[in-house]
């Protein structure tokens, strides 16, 4: 289990310095005051119609506090299993549309395999070494590169190479998830998640709202007393669509959502 410290430089690595009072826009009188002697209310948004990344509302509380035990780390399972096949999935559905077939005889029939497996998350369930083994050889295919260069003309979750690279790990027997796995862990919400945790002298109180569009009537009531608002959308996604809509371009879908909360 990793210490504070480990998650901090975690923290640190993908999104530099950790906020600290003096980062807040107003540095003195009663704004300042507030933030530094009461509880500080948060709120975060992700883009629209995108998995849930469990860093900002997982992590953020565990850098401040004491790490995931191996039973915190053991509930993370089952959303790495299915992000690891529905990537999987999603790669071959692409090569439907797109045309490519693997070049491996071997894999034309595991894609088929792949596309078939259900998993089965009951609590007798324990690993997946047959599909991993699958998935891993899909992988390794020489047309995956190719595939690839089509990558904006379909769905493919930013942690997918992760999880393909480490599937054979992540489907042996008596699989821990590490911290690395939770940090790129994806799973889709509604609803608002409330999260309380301490960081240095303030009291956070911090409001995770759904990415989806249907749920936006509920995020009115997050606003109120609100401090901050942390707005979460990825660079990489300037060539990319959205899962729910195939025609949207991720990017352009994030800015007028942004656009819409700030003049709201």
């Amino acid at each position: 289990m990793l210490n504070s410290s480990a998650h901090l430089s975690i923290y640190q690595e993908l999104y530099g310095p950790v906020p600290s009072p003096s980062m807040f826009p107003s540095t003195s009188g009663p704004f300042a005051t507030l933030l530094r002697t009461n509880p500080v209310p948060w709120h975060m948004q992700r883009h629209p119609s995108q998995p849930k990344p469990m860093f900002i509302p997982t992590y953020m509380p565990f850098i401040h506090q004491n790490g995931f035990t191996d039973e915190e780390l053991m509930t993370y399972r089952p959303t790495i299993y299915r992000n690891t096949l529905d990537s999987a999935q999603a790669i071959y559905l692409a090569m439907r549309k797109i045309g490519p077939k693997c070049i491996d005889p071997n894999n034309r029939v595991n894609t088929e395999h792949i596309f078939d497996y259900c998993i089965d998350l009951s609590p007798s369930f324990e690993s997946l070494p047959e599909i991993a083994e699958a998935i891993h050889k899909l992988w390794q295919d020489p047309i995956i590169p190719k595939l690839m260069d089509h990558c904006s003309e379909f769905y493919l979750m930013d942690s997918a190479v992760y999880f393909f690279t480490d599937v054979l790990r992540i489907g042996a027997p008596n699989y821990l998830p590490t911290e690395n796995d939770v940090l790129r862990a994806r799973l889709k919400t509604t609803g608002i998640t409330e999260t309380r945790f301490t960081m240095g002298q303030l009291q956070i109180h911090m409001f995770d709202v759904s990415g989806q569009w249907s749920e936006r009537k509920k995020w009115i009531h997050c606003f109120e007393s609100v401090t901050s608002i942390i707005f979460c959308t990825a660079l990489s996604e300037y060539d990319q669509v959205l899962l729910e809509e195939k025609n949207q371009n991720r990017m352009a879908k994030s800015l007028i959502l942004f656009e819409s909360i700030i003049n709201s």
